[in-house]
């Protein structure tokens, strides 16, 4: 009998124990400096903090629709919030964003770009796309065109060929983002497509992320899909709730409307 009262009173404080463990994992965790975050979201938040905007170019793979930059889970520090030199220290020494995958684990780098003009505009790019050949972001090319901001992907398609637009969408993540509203004029001889892509936009009121891009995983020549991400409130609400998603999703249940060449997941209403 005392034995037994013995093992049931090791096993109360055993739980006890763990209980109090579990609750102490939260603060272990949370109460730090630093913190887990979604890149699209905080580089939202501190663009609005900072008033500055955004650009992303990261490299992908075949069949997989995410941008492996801007939805990564990232930590943040939040020492660099305190003023935007901070922030862009922060971003080119300390940011690498691990992407998982079914078989494989990456660590990317950033390269980080500050640009000074209407507003200040950081420029994230992995740094494997250094030695990416003929990479169609850097070409320089002459363009006319005025019209909606999703109507520029197409005219830069028509001078590029691997220029795309992303058409498909993951089963969870909602539409795709397509800027039909923003009009934007462009007229240039010899630019290159990612100042075209950046400075025919006008900042006030749009996205924190003006645009993000990423490639089929070629070494050369590579297909690059761009995306606009269109006015703040509206990206706000298109978006919501996808912070909390899991990354590395790849495309299932996608269907084409006849005639539209829109990607709908069938399982969504």
């Amino acid at each position: 009998m005392r034995m037994a009262l013995t093992i049931k009173k090791s096993v109360f404080h055993s739980l006890l124990l763990c209980m109090a463990m579990t609750l102490a994992v939260p603060c272990f965790c949370f109460g730090g400096e630093n913190n887990m975050i979604l890149l699209h979201k905080y580089l939202t938040e501190i663009g609005d903090k900072f008033d500055c905007y955004f650009t992303i170019e990261s490299i992908g793979k075949e069949g997989v629709l995410n941008n492996q930059i801007l939805d990564a889970m990232v930590e943040i520090d939040t020492n660099a919030d305190q003023s935007l030199d901070s922030l862009v220290t922060f971003l080119k020494n300390s940011l690498v964003i691990q992407w998982k995958s079914v078989n494989e684990t990456n660590m990317i780098s950033i390269a980080i770009d500050r640009v000074e003009g209407r507003k200040p505009i950081i420029r994230l790019r992995d740094r494997r796309l250094a030695v990416v050949k003929n990479y169609v972001l850097d070409r320089k090319v002459g363009l006319q065109y005025e019209g909606a901001a999703d109507g520029l992907i197409d005219s830069l398609a028509k001078v590029n060929a691997n220029i795309r637009k992303q058409r498909l969408f993951l089963a969870g993540q909602g539409p795709i983002i397509v800027d039909h509203e923003t009009q934007v004029r462009v007229s240039c001889t010899n630019k290159p497509i990612r100042d075209i892509l950046t400075d025919c936009i006008p900042l006030p009121g749009y996205s924190r992320v003006i645009w993000s891009s990423y490639t089929d995983g070629k070494e050369e020549s590579p297909s690059v899909i761009i995306m606009f991400y269109g006015a703040r409130m509206k990206e706000d609400k298109t978006r919501r709730g996808v912070a909390q998603q899991t990354t590395n999703q790849t495309a299932v249940g996608v269907q084409q409307i006849p005639g539209s060449g829109e990607g709908v997941n069938p399982a969504k209403p």
